[in-house]
């Protein structure tokens, strides 16, 4: 089970004058940034740009600051953001077409992850009937999972009517309808739970 949000629907968008007050902000810290011989800070601000630029419509712009800013960072060895970028730049490439290329620049993004133990905005999504290898256990391991703060589950399911076709592949970890309803069930009673939390909280 995996929601999924379309490319730059995660992060709050600015609207109406909101875009220019930000471009003129971001042009005013790549000029004083180049005038000041800041060049770390020049090249964040073209990646800044970069994704205002995409979100905003404008792809092919954004992907060109995007990848201009990432030259100049990995040039300089500033790697602040650079996961970010890399991030911003396959959905870029992703919405305008260029898929492929896309999931080359997010699998490189996730190896620096994995290397570098960042934090980011990607969604963790789990998948208990891999990780367990047993339909007995992925009830348990899926509960696991989100309470432990995953954005998704993967769960490969099998149908127990009498007389259904058994899955060709990973039938011991394949779990019955029944057991998806138990699941959900839970992540809509968790969803509940800190709706709440939420409300109280304001």
């Amino acid at each position: 089970m995996q929601r999924q949000a379309g490319p730059f629907v995660a992060r709050a968008s600015p609207q109406g004058g909101e875009w220019q007050l930000a471009e003129s902000g971001l042009t005013a810290l790549i000029e004083q940034s180049e005038s000041n011989q800041l060049l770390p800070y020049q090249a964040l601000g073209l990646g800044l740009r970069g994704e205002l630029f995409a979100r905003r419509g404008e792809v092919e712009i954004g992907v060109a600051h995007l990848r201009e800013s990432l030259q100049r960072l990995n040039g300089l060895r500033h790697m602040t953001m650079n996961t970010a970028f890399m991030i911003n730049l396959a959905e870029a490439l992703s919405i305008s077409g260029r898929g492929a290329e896309g999931m080359t620049t997010i699998d490189a993004a996730i190896a620096r992850i994995e290397h570098s133990q960042e934090l980011t905005h990607l969604p963790v999504i789990v998948d208990p009937s891999h990780a367990t290898g047993l339909a007995s256990m992925v009830e348990a391991a899926s509960r696991a999972a989100i309470e432990f703060g995953s954005h998704g589950l993967i769960i490969e399911v099998a149908c127990d009517s009498p007389g259904a076709a058994k899955p060709k592949c990973d039938a011991a970890q394949a779990i019955s309808p029944a057991q998806l309803g138990n699941i959900v069930r839970f992540l809509d009673a968790r969803a509940e739970q800190s709706a709440l939390r939420r409300a109280h909280a304001v």
